[in-house]
């Protein structure tokens, strides 16, 4: 199983833009919009690996990315189920980690 992902320098850059912007926004902005941002750059970051056409773990980006576009914007309409998806989805990645942990010691 290889770990090797490639994104484009102009993805890295979109979603550096994106980071340092939202950093800057979080002076002035509601505090709920901070999970909000993160979750967004998640997002994209999901969709820069997905550009890369990864093979063995393309299920899991695509999960993770349509979980996270489904859910993003619940911030603006359903703000306990927001707080309640941003804090399950570090369990779902946790997961895939210990997953591919217990792969690479089984092999």
């Amino acid at each position: 199983m290889s770990d090797q992902a490639v994104i484009s320098e102009s993805d890295a850059l979109r979603i550096l833009a994106y980071l340092t912007a939202s950093a800057d926004t979080q002076l002035f902005e509601p505090d709920i919009y901070g999970p909000f941002r993160l979750v967004e750059a998640a997002s994209q970051l999901a969709g820069a690996v997905l550009d890369g056409e990864p093979t063995e773990n393309r299920e899991f980006w695509e999960g993770v990315r349509s979980s996270l576009e489904d859910n993003k914007f619940r911030v603006i309409w359903d703000r306990p189920g927001f707080r309640e998806f941003v804090r399950e989805t570090p369990r779902e990645v946790a997961g895939e980690l210990t997953r591919r942990d217990n792969d690479r010691t089984s092999a």
